[in-house]
């Protein structure tokens, strides 16, 4: 949709105004395959004892029991890429795991292990390290919204997507990108709940009035099912937009005189 050039940032895919973050990348699923130097064999397997009468106390968590965390992706995809962006992203993983390892109560890794092994299309190593975070730390939205992404956009569950994605708002009902992803998903994705396109963005303005990202997809959403008098009001509303100005006017000055004419 050429004429949506406002406000769209781009982050492994980004939707945002004053912030925020998703997080896309090509749709395929991986096979796992080991390759040489980056076996898939799990970190947790090579516990070490210590002489030590008194053994240091080790944070606890639930037992990780997805994909090898220094399973970075298949040889055939780590083939596509400089070989020394892909030791550089490896040496990343590895250090990753490690700290998991030792303390596997850290959220933020978890995160960084599931966009590490995203970026390679790797996306069941992905899968199981967001999940593992969702087990260890329920309340985190963002998580939520990635999973809800990754389900509905690269490994088709959408049922497992509409969920996070819906856990997401109900955690943080103030990020716009919630309500934005969740009403591309059903766009984009699970279309036979398009007709939900516009409950969802609707929603959002109850939380988030006058934002103009929402606006935005609620007036092309309006257009796209032939619903003129709403389509004219949400462009109309966005040209009294302060954060609308220059091209982004005129476009919107076209679409409202485009759909009076017809």
């Amino acid at each position: 949709m050429s004429k949506r050039l406002i406000f769209l940032l781009l982050t492994f895919g980004v939707v945002a105004i004053g912030g925020g973050l998703f997080i896309f990348n090509s749709i395929k699923q991986t096979k796992v395959i080991a390759d040489s130097g980056n076996s898939p064999v799990s970190i947790f397997d090579n516990a070490t004892s210590t002489p030590n009468p008194i053994p240091a106390e080790k944070p606890v968590g639930p037992k990780y029991k997805g994909q090898a965390l220094n399973y970075l992706g298949s040889p055939e995809i780590l083939a596509k890429y400089p070989k020394e962006f892909v030791e550089k992203k490896r040496a990343i993983l590895l250090e990753l795991a490690e700290a998991v390892n030792k303390n596997p109560i850290q959220a933020e890794r978890w995160t960084d292990i599931g966009l590490i092994k995203k970026s390679f299309d790797n996306y069941v190593g992905s899968r199981d390290a967001w999940e593992y975070l969702n087990v260890i730390k329920p309340s985190d939205a963002m998580n939520h919204y990635n999973l809800g992404n990754l389900y509905g956009f690269y490994l088709s569950d959408f049922k497992r997507a509409e969920d996070n994605f819906q856990k997401a708002i109900q955690l943080t009902p103030t990020l716009p990108d919630f309500y934005l992803g969740l009403a591309m998903f059903y766009r984009d994705a699970y279309k036979e709940k398009y007709g939900l396109v516009d409950d969802v963005l609707l929603d959002g303005l109850k939380n988030i009035p006058s934002d103009p990202n929402i606006i935005i997809d609620l007036a092309y959403y309006y257009k796209s099912i032939g619903d003129k008098e709403n389509a004219i009001q949400r462009f109309s509303q966005l040209l009294k937009s302060p954060l609308i100005s220059g091209a982004q006017q005129e476009a919107f000055k076209e679409e409202v005189a485009t759909l009076s004419a017809n």
